[in-house]
């Protein structure tokens, strides 16, 4: 399954074949997920205009989780769009199990980050060898929940 991840490093001002071009990339069963979201210049604004299938929420959001009040509430909140638009959450940066378990009480239930896995080099991915087991956490399983470039 191939996925598309739109970031927000700066301002979009789409344009409608901009637009027209997401959705036909969509209509061919390519996934887009939003990346980085909250942390950007227009996370609603394209929540509004495009279709996306999933959101990710940034690593300095999550980094703080478990002793974060203000993290907490924009992950609550990220879980509540979500669950309301019927679309993808995944949570970026997680790095050590008391993190995951934070989020998973959240009610967040796909992850990505070094806990899992560290990054590698696509071609070694693809030839499927791992010089080091990945971590398999007891996690729902999803595309995003390994880093692999």
């Amino acid at each position: 399954m191939l996925w598309i991840e739109i970031t927000e490093l700066e301002e979009i001002n789409w344009t409608e074949e901009e637009l027209a071009f997401v959705a036909m990339v969509r209509s061919y069963g390519v996934r887009i997920y939003l990346d980085d979201f909250g942390t950007g210049y227009n996370s609603f604004d394209v929540l509004k205009r495009i279709a996306v299938d999933g959101i990710k929420i940034d690593r300095s959001v999550t980094s703080d989780i478990v002793s974060g009040p203000i993290s907490q509430a924009l992950v609550k909140a990220a879980v509540s769009i979500s669950a309301d638009m019927a679309i993808d959450l995944v949570a970026e940066g997680i790095e050590n199990h008391a993190t995951l378990q934070f989020l998973r009480r959240l009610g967040v239930s796909k992850f990505q980050g070094y806990f899992f896995h560290r990054p590698e080099p696509a071609a070694h991915a693809i030839r499927g060898g791992r010089q080091g087991a990945a971590r398999t956490p007891s996690v729902e399983a999803s595309p995003a929940s390994v880093a692999r470039m």
